[in-house]
Parts: structure tokens; C-alpha cells; sequence
């Protein structure tokens, strides 16, 4: 029997970046379970929050489950509240995840530790025409957004990750640059400025939804999330840095199949 490719295959390869992984959610359980821990060393407890979501063998990007969402009210996985879970100032850090719409046409919440738009924190979501926008609360009241030219596929497995670069230009800890990825491509992103200050927010993190809005509550299914913090470089390779990045946002890709994953620390 041929199994599907998993998080952990390769474990002499091993993920380069291992050490840094915070949050890695593979998701694989049971078809039905309403618990999960993540598998990263932290081994964070996701607790399952609403009616109707649950792991599912009905779609998965590795191995053989993912989260599925059904959009049935006020629907999420959250995990307590961890610094590392936010892009800290002065680090390098990157988050990730695959996700599977099945429609695409409302705004929907893929992740992030903002309660909603104007708390502060941070938050990934689908925007009623497929678009994927990032935004960062940057002072305590004003949001930085950044929002991708190319769409996501309905009934398929899409790619997006956000990177966030600690300082190229000045030794200004609180000037950072920001890319945002869709499918391997580099969509959008800001550069060495106060855009990249981020305020952070002692909300827990969840995954698939917000605290108090069903409305946005992604209905498809969600795999693979992965957060990597690494440390300063004053540059944009390092640890914590996951997808390349040009001086000019929009310029560079890369192949999610082959240079996103496998992920975990098992690398191959």
C-alpha cells in the first residue's frame, strides 16, 4: 500500500530549520477527532472551538487528514498565547499554511491572533475574489496590509506564507521587510520601513476562523500551518527565513511542491 506523503517522511534529511519551527500543525488524527496537538517541540494544545469543525480524512495535503471547516457559525482551532506565535521585531520569522476552499466569493479567515480587523495582532485571509491579504496592527490602532495580485483555486490545495525579514538597509531593529507568497509566487510586500513595525497582541492564536464573526469562518479544509522564528541577520537568508525574497517585491518564486515541503523536521 502506497501512503500519502507525510510531515515526518525522510528523517534523515531533516528540516534545516527544525530548531526554529514554534508551531507545526500536520493535522493527522482520526477522521472525527475534536483534539489536537501540534508537533512541533513546543507541542502546543489546539483546542477546538465551535460546532461542526473536526480532523478529516476527506482531503489532506500530507498524510492522511487535515482541519475541515464548515462555516457553521463561529468555527476555529486555537492555541494559547505565545510570543514566538507573532513576528517579533527583531527576528526573523515566517508563517505558513496550505489551504483547500470549497468556494470562494466572502471574506474568510485563514488565520492569525487579531479578535478582528481592529485589534491589534496579526491575520491572514481570503478576500471575496480569491486574493490573499496580510495585515499587522503597527502602532495599537493603525493596521499594515498587503494583499496578493494572483487569486487562489477553489477545490484545491493552495500555498501562502508570509516572511518577515529583520532589518537589510539599517541596524534599525523596529525596520523590517515583508513578503507575501501565493502558490510559490511573491505577490506583494513592503520595504525596510516603518510598515514592518509590529504591535504585538497577547491573543491567542487561531486557525481557521476569528473569535466573534462566523461569518468569516473559512469553510474548506487547512493543513500544514507552520510558524518558523529564527534570529537576526541583517539580511534576508538566515534562519527564520524560509522563501527567497528580492530588493523589489513581486520579483521572486518558488516551487511550494519542492521548496515549501515537506515540512517538519523530518525534511524529505
Amino acid at each position: 500500500m502506497i501512503l500519502a506523503p507525510s510531515l515526518f517522511d525522510g528523517v534523515l534529511g531533516g528540516d534545516v530549520q527544525w530548531d526554529y519551527v514554534v508551531l507545526l500543525c500536520d493535522f493527522e488524527g482520526t477522521d472525527g477527532d475534536t483534539t489536537y496537538t501540534e508537533v512541533s517541540s513546543n507541542a502546543a494544545i489546539g483546542t477546538f472551538s465551535g460546532t461542526g469543525l473536526e480532523i478529516s480524512d476527506e482531503q489532506s495535503h500530507y498524510g492522511n487528514t487535515s482541519l475541515k471547516l464548515t462555516g457553521s457559525g463561529v468555527q476555529y482551532v486555537w492555541f494559547p498565547w505565545n510570543a514566538d506565535f507573532g513576528p517579533l521585531n527583531q527576528y526573523n520569522w515566517t508563517v505558513e499554511l496550505w489551504f483547500y476552499p470549497t468556494s470562494i466569493g466572502t471574506v474568510k479567515t485563514l488565520m492569525g491572533s487579531a479578535v478582528s480587523s481592529s485589534i491589534r495582532g496579526w491575520e491572514l485571509i481570503m478576500l471575496t475574489d480569491g486574493t490573499v491579504r496580510w495585515a499587522h496592527n503597527k502602532n495599537g490602532s493603525n493596521l499594515q496590509t498587503i494583499t496578493s495580485t494572483g487569486t487562489a483555486t477553489a477545490n484545491a490545495w493552495n500555498h501562502v506564507a508570509l516572511s518577515w525579514y529583520s532589518p537589510r538597509i539599517t541596524t534599525d531593529v523596529n525596520r523590517h521587510d515583508g513578503r507575501l507568497f501565493l502558490n510559490g509566487t511573491e505577490e506583494a510586500g513592503w520595504d525596510d520601513d516603518t510598515a514592518g513595525v509590529y504591535y504585538p497582541s497577547a491573543n491567542a492564536l487561531r486557525v481557521g476562523g476569528e473569535a466573534t464573526t462566523g461569518s468569516r469562518t473559512f469553510v474548506g479544509y487547512i493543513d500544514g500551518v507552520r510558524i518558523t522564528k529564527g534570529t537576526v541577520v541583517a539580511d534576508h537568508m538566515g534562519s527564520g527565513v524560509r522563501y527567497p525574497a528580492t530588493s523589489t517585491p513581486g520579483e521572486s518564486d518558488f516551487t511550494p511542491a519542492t521548496d515549501a515541503w515537506p515540512i517538519g523536521p523530518l525534511g524529505g
